[in-house]
């Protein structure tokens, strides 16, 4: 997973590996993690595209994006309380 380029990082979210436990032993990915994996996955491939590979500007540009991701989606679910707590006639 080096994420060298925005392709790698795109395949990288897609891609659901096998772990390998203490003893070298490859194990295949649980139930669970398949369903979180196909759940996440849509969310993955947004940020792998919004978000600048690792080797650009040293990080920062990486590192800056994803500060302004986290401030609007902040801002989206602050307004989305806010409708519901009208709607709801909460105060």
């Amino acid at each position: 997973m080096e994420g060298n380029s925005w392709l790698e990082q795109i395949s990288d979210a897609c891609v659901l590996n096998p772990t390998v436990n203490e003893n070298h032993q490859v194990k295949d990915p649980s139930k669970t993690q398949v369903l979180a994996h196909l759940i996440t996955t849509p969310w993955k491939v947004l940020l792998a595209i919004l978000i600048p590979p690792k080797t650009w500007i040293n990080g920062w540009g990486g590192f800056t994006m994803a500060f302004a991701i986290v401030g609007l989606l902040t801002i989206i679910i602050a307004d989305l309380s806010r409708v519901l707590e009208c709607t709801l006639n909460l105060k």
